[in-house]
């Protein structure tokens, strides 16, 4: 084994270790810290409590008070934990309204995309595209601020192009990430990771240029597939200024046993880390949704090549399309017009 495999196994672990730690305290912190408190507490007044309840004096109401609000204190931080609770984050409930309206609004699109016109298909599936990403955005992270980026396989091009992406954040304009031509193994990321194995690509800090692909097992697990380095550099340094990447690839079944991948989708945040495996399973059910549009517009329009812009030319299997770079994001600058040169085709 290389010094190289050596230094990403060593990151690999310390990263595990970290995220394990970190997704313990984000949902556990709190109880856990409030049963220690309660626990000690009893501990300290049992001397006390012993001589209330077994003293022929008899019991204040403000004794009763205190003995049963601690009891019922530790009581509570052990439901939390074990207990049948109906608590829900307000990173759930935000999943949740955004799943309904981002469904509310494919059925619109399906329900009306008969009695639309070429022109009409186009404008409204860039409207849907502007929409998802300002919903998923503020969906994954909790608080943090998501940056939301989408990327389409585009065949004449030999790769993925940039569509659109949410205010606030920064793409080289007109980007076209190859991959058809050699391009080296450090010069990938998580972008043409994830395109080329259809899986979710993962970059927790952005200046270490090392990156995991990770699929789904059971509940909120992942195992990983494969650990990668390598970073493809922006041409401003302005276009750098993030840390975390987690790029989702927009499939679909559309046939039995036969999975297309339409291109990809790039979240990114200036804070490093901050993506657990809850924001992995919301970010896949947001791509299944983008990939059902694509499809219903694709199936509707008989000659893609009516707009190549917005969608790829002919469906990309996901069997290893060779090689390919990543993405960029985070800055002030506003959306570029689509109808801005891009590089290679407008």
């Amino acid at each position: 084994m290389t010094l190289l495999d050596d230094d990403l196994l060593a990151y690999l672990s310390r990263w595990a270790k970290k995220k394990k730690l970190q997704i313990f305290i984000r949902a556990h912190l709190s109880h856990v810290l409030a049963l220690a408190l309660a626990v000690c507490v009893l501990i300290r007044e049992i001397p006390d409590i012993r001589d209330i309840v077994f003293s022929s004096n008899k019991m204040h109401l403000w004794h009763w008070f205190i003995l049963l609000l601690t009891l019922g204190t530790v009581i509570a931080a052990g439901w939390e934990f074990f207990g049948n609770k109906l608590a829900t984050s307000p990173q759930e409930i935000r999943f949740v309204l955004g799943i309904r309206s981002l469904l509310t609004q494919l059925e619109k699109f399906k329900r009306d995309i008969e009695k639309l016109s070429y022109d009409e298909i186009r404008t409204r599936l860039d409207d849907f595209f502007a929409f998802f990403l300002k919903v998923t955005s503020n969906t994954l992270c909790g608080k943090k601020d998501v940056a939301g980026g989408l990327m389409l396989y585009q065949e004449k091009e030999g790769g993925l192009a940039l569509h659109k992406y949410t205010p606030g954040a920064m793409y080289q304009p007109g980007l076209v990430i190859p991959l058809r031509d050699n391009i080296e193994k450090e010069n990938k990321g998580p972008a043409a990771k994830s395109f080329e194995s259809g899986l979710l690509a993962y970059m927790p800090q952005k200046r270490k240029e090392i990156g995991m692909v990770i699929e789904a097992v059971q509940g909120e697990k992942y195992k990983l597939v494969e650990i990668f380095k390598g970073w493809y550099k922006s041409q401003s340094a302005a276009e750098e200024n993030f840390c975390a990447v987690l790029s989702i690839p927009i499939t679909i079944y559309a046939e039995e046993r036969k999975k297309i991948n339409y291109g990809v989708l790039n979240y990114s945040t200036v804070k490093g880390d901050p993506f657990v495996p809850r924001d992995y399973i919301m970010a896949e059910c947001f791509a299944s949704i983008l990939a059902q549009a694509i499809y219903t517009a694709r199936a509707k329009l008989k000659q893609p090549n009516v707009i190549d812009h917005l969608l790829p030319p002919a469906p990309q299997p996901i069997v290893n399309p060779k090689k390919g770079p990543v993405q960029r994001t985070h800055s002030n600058h506003p959306q570029p017009k689509r109808r801005k040169k891009r590089r290679g085709k407008s």
